[in-house]
């Protein structure tokens, strides 16, 4: 072998090497780090949606009348607005009042609940219940705003958002179920349910085996499956190493 060719090898092998080096930790984080999964937040449509929602500034539009509108959008569901109750954690409260349950499906004339952070990105769920009493005394207690919701509506940019999140979440938790951990509490929606361990970080957080720090909630150690496609990555990979190392 010539003195170049030599060289030449020596160079690719170097380059190779130094491309290895570079990106060996772009799939995902160093388990020495934590991985903060313990927020709220959107990072999947947050910066596609301010490049695309016009707001509309309806201020005579009701949230009720907003959340029909969703429903019929998304579910392809007409219901009465005064049915409708809008608000956050409404299944604990439903139970509290009533000792049933709300349906996770709809079915005509039984009362049930929908996600819209597992469907559009955004914080929130609609209830469908027949009792007006207990409309009543639920939209009592909550308070929620759906502007935000109708402005993304109006902008027909729903049933794109709802299409693309329902591929991410089909991929993100079929991943979760390959990983076979057996602390995984749920099997669907925008959320990852784990057990809490005894140690917690602080009445609000909880650390987690491989560095996750997961929000506390009545239905167990909380994780956002809205999260970075990075921090993703970094989930799977601590959650199949959990597996191995047990």
């Amino acid at each position: 072998m010539s003195q170049s060719l030599l060289i030449l090898v020596i160079i690719a092998l170097i380059s190779i090497a130094y491309v290895w080096y570079v990106t060996r930790g772009l799939h995902s984080l160093s388990e020495d780090q934590h991985l903060s999964l313990d927020s709220t937040d959107d990072k999947l449509l947050f910066h596609w949606y301010k490049l695309h929602t016009n707001h509309s500034f309806n201020f005579d539009i009701t949230d009720q009348e907003i959340a029909k509108k969703y429903l019929h959008r998304i579910y392809d569901i007409n219901v009465d607005a005064h049915f409708i109750v809008v608000g956050t954690n409404l299944s604990s409260q439903y139970t509290k009042l009533t000792g049933k349950q709300l349906l996770s499906r709809y079915v005509p004339n039984v009362d049930c609940i929908f996600d819209i952070r597992s469907t559009i990105g955004k914080d929130g769920e609609i209830a469908i219940i027949y009792n007006q009493k207990y409309v009543d005394i639920l939209r009592h207690h909550n308070n929620y705003n759906l502007s935000e919701i109708n402005d993304i509506i109006d902008s027909e940019i729903d049933i794109l958002a709802r299409d693309f999140l329902q591929d991410i979440l089909k991929f993100r938790w079929e991943q979760i179920s390959q990983a076979n951990n057996t602390n995984v509490l749920n099997s669907e929606g925008s959320y990852l349910y784990m057990t809490i361990p005894e140690e917690i970080l602080s009445p609000e957080t909880v650390l987690l085996p491989g560095n996750i720090i997961a929000a506390i909630t009545p239905l167990g150690a909380r994780i956002n499956l809205l999260c970075s496609n990075l921090e993703f990555e970094s989930l799977i990979s601590r959650l199949n190493r959990q597996v191995l190392v047990s």
